[in-house]
């Protein structure tokens, strides 16, 4: 039986919270403090294999590939509906706002978001696409 931790396995010391982001999904810099954590604390005596370290290597690879890829696909559907009437939910008040997609912008975190009548909504908030 391997003595080094999965990520599954990983349990932060002392009790601490974990918090995730991107709606609870853990992600590329999640997997990467998992990893340095196995790292961290592997058995001297049986050190993580270098076919194991390659293969979570990989694992990291295609879970940033897929990200990426989600990310783009995000981006060309906010970008299809530029010109087009929607409804979106106002994130404070909850109440529906009906107007043209003026355009879109890529957020700091790589999320597109859309500007109907001069505000700016982020793609949960749509609602219908007239």
């Amino acid at each position: 039986m391997d003595n080094w931790l999965r990520p599954v396995d990983y349990v932060p010391a002392h009790n601490q919270p974990v918090y995730t982001n991107n709606h609870g999904r853990l992600g590329k810099d999640d997997f990467l403090k998992i990893l340095v954590a196995q790292l961290r604390h592997q058995d001297p005596m049986n050190p993580l294999q270098d076919r194991d370290f390659i293969a979570q290597m990989a694992q990291l690879t295609s879970v940033e590939q897929t990200q990426n890829s989600l990310r783009l696909q995000r981006i060309g559907q906010a970008a299809a509906l530029i010109g087009r009437e929607v409804t979106v939910c106002h994130p404070d008040s909850g109440q529906n706002l009906t107007g043209r997609v003026d355009e879109i912008q890529i957020g700091e975190d790589g999320e597109p978001r859309l500007a109907v009548e001069g505000r700016i909504y982020s793609l949960e908030a749509l609602r219908r696409v007239m």
